[in-house]
C-alpha cells in the first residue's frame, strides 16, 4: 500500500528542486560597483517584478499589509506583529527571510506553515505563469519567483493582513511592491554594503524607501544622521513618521507610549533587552493600525500574544543540559547585542561559540564583540546552495589575530562541532551557535529533523 506521505514528499521535493533551479549563479558581493550603479541595477529588477506581477493579477493587492525593514530585528518584529494581529482575531500571513531548514517557513498563515502537498500544488499552479513569461523573452530571478509565491499564497489563503519583512534594504527590494498600510523600520547599521552602500545615510535611504505616499511609519532608530534621512523621506511623501517611545523596567518588563495609548509592564518571551525594544516597536505599529482600521487592540491582546512567543533561530534554547542556544547574529551590531544578552543571563557559564559565516559577510569585525569574553571557539561553514561560505580554516586563522588568547579550532560541519562541544561540556558550560542564519538550520537538524517537521505538517 502506498504511503500518502511519501507521495506528498516526492511532489514537495520536485517542487523545491524546480524553485532552486531558478538560481543560475553563485551569490557574490558586488564589490567595486558604485552606489549609483547599484541603485540602477536594483531599479531595473524592481521594474521587472512590477511588470510580471501585473500579468498574474497583482496578488500583493489582495490583502492589507505591514512592511518591515531594518538592519537588525526585522524578523523578530515581523513575528511579533503577526502574533499581535492574530490576537486581535485577524487572519494573518507572515513572511520572514531566509528560512532555516525548510522553505515552508516562508509560507505561514496564523503561524502555521504550509504543508508539503499544498506547497507542491502552489508551485505547480505557478509554473505555467512563469513559463509564459519566459517564453516572451523576459526573465524572473529566484528571489522574484519566491516573492510571487508568497503573495499568491497569502491571496489564496484570504488573509486579512500579511506581515512581510524585506530581504535587503527596502526601497528597491522586491517586497516593496506591497501597498502597505504602515512602514516599520527597526534601525540602521552597517551591513550589506555591496548592495546598499558603505555610508549610514545611504543605507538609511534604502530602508526608508518602504514609507508610502500619504502613509504612516514608525521607527526605533535614534541616530540623528539616519533619522534625518527618514524625516526627509516622510516629508517628501506627506507621510507621518512616529518614533518609538518606550522604557525598560528593572523587572524585565517594559512600558510603551503610543500616540493613542500607554501600555505598562509588558512582557515578551524572546530573550534579550533588544527584544523588548523590538516588542515595543511591534506594539506601537499594531496600535497605530488599530486606530486607523478600527479593530480592537489593547493590553489583553498584548498579554495573549507576546509573553510565550518563540522565534526559531533567535536566542533559541534547543536544550537545557548543557544549555545550547542558536542565534542568527550575522552582523557586528547583532553580535554585540547577543554578547550583551549572554553576559546578563549566563554570567557564570563557560561559553563555547560555534561560529560560521557566508563569504559575503563581515565575519571578522563581528568577532570583536567576543574579545575578552569568550575564550573557546569552533569555526565551521554554513552550506547553502550557490552561496559560498567563509572557509572555516581561513576564519580560524583570522580569528587568532582578533582573539589572541582564545582557544581556536575549526571543522567544516556544525554537526561535528556540536558533537565536540557537547562531549567536552561540564555543568557550567554554555554552547552558542551563531553567525549565519543558514548555519542554524543545519544545527537544528540535531533536535528537529526535517523529515519529522514535514511529516507533522502534512499530517496537519
Amino acid at each position: 500500500m502506498t504511503d500518502p506521505y511519501q507521495q506528498a514528499l516526492a511532489d514537495y521535493n520536485a517542487a523545491y528542486k524546480w524553485i532552486i533551479g531558478r538560481i543560475v549563479a553563485n551569490a557574490t558581493p558586488e564589490d567595486g560597483r558604485t552606489f549609483e550603479a547599484g541603485v540602477a541595477a536594483y531599479e531595473q529588477r524592481f521594474a521587472l517584478f512590477k511588470r510580471f506581477l501585473a500579468t498574474v493579477g497583482n496578488p500583493q493587492q489582495a490583502f492589507k499589509s505591514v512592511h518591515i525593514a531594518g538592519t537588525s530585528g526585522k524578523g523578530s518584529v515581523t513575528t511579533m506583529i503577526s502574533a499581535l494581529l492574530q490576537a486581535c482575531a485577524l487572519r494573518v500571513g507572515d513572511h520572514v527571510s531566509p528560512y532555516l531548514q525548510i522553505p515552508n517557513e516562508k509560507l505561514r498563515t496564523n503561524s502555521k506553515m504550509i504543508s508539503p502537498s499544498e506547497f507542491a500544488a502552489l508551485v505547480e499552479d505557478f509554473k505555467p505563469m512563469y513559463q509564459a513569461w519566459i517564453a516572451r523573452g523576459e526573465e524572473l530571478p529566484y528571489a522574484l519567483v519566491w516573492m510571487t509565491l508568497n503573495f499568491q499564497y497569502f491571496a489564496r489563503q484570504q488573509v486579512d493582513w500579511a506581515v512581510v519583512e524585506t530581504s535587503v534594504g527596502g526601497r528597491l527590494d522586491s517586497t516593496n511592491v506591497l501597498p502597505s498600510e504602515i512602514a516599520v523600520i527597526t534601525n540602521v547599521d552597517i551591513d550589506h554594503t555591496a548592495a546598499l552602500g558603505a555610508q549610514l545615510e545611504q543605507i538609511a535611504w534604502h530602508k526608508c524607501g518602504i514609507i508610502k505616499q500619504d502613509g504612516i511609519a514608525v521607527t526605533a532608530e535614534t541616530k540623528p544622521d539616519a533619522l534625518a534621512v527618514f524625516e526627509r523621506e516622510a516629508q517628501e511623501k506627506n507621510a507621518t513618521l512616529y518614533q518609538l517611545d518606550y522604557q525598560q523596567n528593572p523587572d524585565q518588563t517594559f512600558d510603551v507610549t503610543t500616540p493613542y495609548n500607554t501600555y505598562r509592564n509588558c512582557r515578551v518571551g524572546l530573550k534579550g533587552s533588544f527584544q523588548r525594544e523590538n516588542a515595543a516597536l511591534a506594539i506601537t505599529a499594531v496600535d497605530l493600525l488599530a486606530n486607523q482600521h478600527g479593530f480592537t487592540f489593547g493590553q489583553a491582546e498584548i498579554d495573549a500574544a507576546l509573553p510565550e512567543l518563540a522565534f526559531t533561530g533567535r536566542a533559541e534554547l534547543v536544550q537545557t543540559t548543557p544549555p545550547v542556544i542558536l542565534d542568527g547574529a550575522h552582523n557586528p551590531a547583532k553580535i554585540a547585542s547577543l554578547v550583551s544578552s549572554l553576559k546578563a543571563e549566563y554570567a557564570d557559564y563557560d561559553l563555547t561559540v560555534i561560529y560560521g559565516m557566508l563569504l559575503a559577510k563581515d565575519a571578522n569585525d563581528s568577532l570583536l564583540s567576543f574579545k575578552g569574553y569568550c575564550e573557546n571557539f569552533i569555526f565551521v561553514e554554513p552550506h547553502v546552495y550557490r552561496k559560498p561560505a567563509y572557509p572555516h580554516a581561513a576564519l580560524a586563522t583570522a580569528a587568532k589575530d582578533i582573539l589572541p588568547t582564545a582557544a581556536i579550532r575549526s571543522t567544516e560541519y556544525v554537526a561535528d562541532a556540536l558533537e565536540t562541544a557537547l562531549a567536552e561540556a561540564t555543568a557550567k558550560s554554555l554552547i552558542v551557535v551563531t553567525g549565519s542564519l543558514y548555519l542554524l538550520g543545519e544545527a537544528r537538524e540535531r533536535w528537529y529533523p526535517k523529515d519529522a517537521l514535514l511529516r507533522a505538517l502534512e499530517a496537519g
